[in-house]
């Protein structure tokens, strides 16, 4: 019954997306307020970890020199990407989507890998990366990435 409800939620999604829906406002009876407050958690990726949310959207933008689409929304159910929605309600690939703890990984290698130029801000109560600036060269042109995540929202089971 679980996977057929599961099932159920990403076809409506896929069959809405296709409708010309702006966003996911399509959506909205199936968000569900987040009441527990973990804000006093000082370190974001503990912070994030302590909400276990597994079943969210939220909108993403990016800044680059790199293929369309800039602004998009992501779906993200059980952990994974099901549904990337762009700004005119066109489905598109999910491999252009990353959930929360996917972008905290790529963050982690970033990190690793010593790029000339990386900034990171974090959502005050929930944790998650709200704007990441990225330079892998100062000498290489057009590299440049910035991140923007807002509007996390929690998805009803």
């Amino acid at each position: 019954m679980r996977k057929l409800s599961k099932l159920s939620l990403l076809l409506s999604l896929v069959l809405a997306a296709g409708c010309e829906h702006q966003s996911t406002t399509f959506l909205q009876d199936r968000f569900e307020p987040i009441q527990e407050n973990f804000s006093s958690i000082t370190d974001p990726r503990a912070r994030w970890e302590a909400y276990r949310l597994h079943d969210y959207v939220f909108e993403q933008q990016r800044i680059c020199f790199c293929a369309p689409p800039p602004d998009h929304e992501v779906v993200v159910t059980n952990n994974q990407v099901t549904l990337v929605v762009g700004p005119s309600g066109e489905v598109l690939r999910t491999d252009i989507g990353m959930t929360v703890d996917q972008i905290f990984a790529w963050i982690d290698s970033l990190r690793q890998q010593k790029v000339d130029q990386l900034e990171v801000e974090y959502h005050a109560r929930y944790g998650y990366p709200t704007r990441l600036a990225l330079d892998g060269s100062f000498g290489t042109a057009d590299d440049e990435l910035t991140l923007h995540i807002k509007s996390l929202r929690k998805l009803r089971k």
